[in-house]
């Protein structure tokens, strides 16, 4: 299993209100939406960055299912060392069940989807 996380928290904050996408830290705790915000103004004005237990907002176990690719859904997919991106007309192309690392949605109802980094657990 993978943990997905952005250490971008403009990034987060898109995916928070567009996507409604719960965030915690890696111990587990929910981060508040106005701490994302927060943190946009942190990396705003210090170009180092976010420090200390927000450098990485993990998604939340409960919002997990967002990963996954739904009818309609424009997504991009390696093939053979090429990036191709089809969108999702039919059930029958929707890829299979967990495979992130082959398949990234760009776009959900015509609205960017900001896909998140990837650690192993």
């Amino acid at each position: 299993m993978s943990h997905f996380f952005y250490s971008d928290p403009l990034a987060a904050a898109w995916m928070a209100s567009r996507y409604e996408m719960v965030f915690c830290t890696a111990t587990g705790e929910i981060i508040d939406r106005w701490v994302i915000d927060s943190l946009i103004s942190t990396t705003r004005n210090n170009p180092e960055g976010v420090s200390g237990k927000y450098t990485k907002l993990f998604v939340h176990h409960d919002s997990l299912f967002l990963l996954e690719p739904i009818l309609n859904d424009v997504i991009w997919t390696v093939r053979e060392g090429f990036y191709e991106v089809q969108r999702i007309c039919d059930v029958y192309d929707l890829p299979v069940h967990n495979t992130w690392a082959l398949h990234r949605i760009a776009e959900r109802n015509g609205i960017p989807f900001m896909w998140p980094e990837q650690e192993a657990a």
